[in-house]
């Protein structure tokens, strides 16, 4: 043991002579610093809120006309149950684009402020303003939207003053404005071919050009509006969350209380889900 520390200290005074000379110090006169303390102040203070629904509808059929019903005419009824729960869906979150530039006291966002707007800073964010002026109807004012909105929400800063640095994916526009879209997107400037824009075998109009999605819809109440968007895992300028998608429920055994004493059958559809505001850097207005 006496080996062991006569050698410790003949060590440690090697390495307090080598620190002398190489670095002009004493070695056990520096202080021991702690790296500095993280500071807790880059979540928003205000929570998110989303707005609960729960969607029901139903419709009755006498039980001696499900019975002769031999074309299956009951399945198509049942069937449009599930469409109009869905169509709830859309209209619900149309409704937050609608509303999005007053604070809406049941959904607002998460700053309590309104949603589309010039004067919000979050945190050292800096201004943002996703409202802008539109260019026009035509198709080449379509991109000169597309690239202002871009460059626009490629400079949002997040809550440190850094660019975000993501662009619109996503592009909804109501009827009025497809074939100025379509023609902006797949057209090339100059061109005389007629510009055919896409449908589907349901009615919808959803389609992809040049990376961006676009939807059609005449939910939207601005019929010369312009929203552009940035969808991506984990980040939405709007929530929805889906408790359970829309489905058929029924009464329709012969033993029922409503088809012993009523004589119908009873045909139901339910589906529970949530809207809300997201970040409103991910989406920017055009009007």
């Amino acid at each position: 043991m006496a080996v062991i520390l006569d050698l410790q200290q003949r060590l440690s005074g090697a390495v307090k002579q080598a620190a002398r000379a190489a670095f002009d110090i004493d070695p056990g006169a520096v202080s021991f610093q702690y790296p500095p303390r993280v500071e807790l102040g880059d979540l928003v203070g205000a929570d998110f809120s989303l707005k609960n629904h729960l969607h029901k509808a139903a419709f009755g059929v006498e039980r001696l006309a499900l019975e002769r019903d031999q074309l299956d005419m009951i399945g198509p009824k049942t069937r449009q149950l599930v469409d109009e729960a869905n169509r709830f869906i859309g209209e619900s979150l149309f409704d937050l684009l609608n509303n999005g530039g007053s604070a809406s006291l049941d959904s607002p966002v998460f700053d309590a402020a309104a949603f589309f707007g010039s004067a919000r800073e979050i945190h050292d964010s800096g201004t943002i303003d996703n409202t802008q002026g539109t260019a026009g109807t035509s198709a080449a004012n379509f991109r000169t939207d597309l690239g202002k909105a871009t460059y626009t929400m490629m400079r949002y800063g997040d809550t440190r003053g850094r660019p975000i640095n993501k662009a619109p994916n996503l592009i909804v526009i109501p009827p009025e404005d497809l074939a100025a879209a379509w023609e902006g997107l797949n057209i090339g400037a100059g061109s005389t071919e007629a510009p055919v824009p896409p449908m589907s075998s349901d009615g919808t109009i959803v389609f992809t050009a040049r990376g961006y999605t676009v939807v059609v819809s005449a939910y939207i109440d601005d019929t010369g509006g312009r929203y552009f968007m940035h969808v991506s895992p984990g980040r939405a300028p709007f929530l929805l969350q889906q408790e359970f998608q829309p489905q058929i429920e029924g009464i329709t055994r012969a033993d029922s209380e409503s088809a012993v004493l009523r004589e119908e059958f009873i045909y139901a559809v339910r589906g529970s889900f949530a809207v809300g505001y997201g970040d409103p850097r991910l989406c920017i207005y055009f009007t």
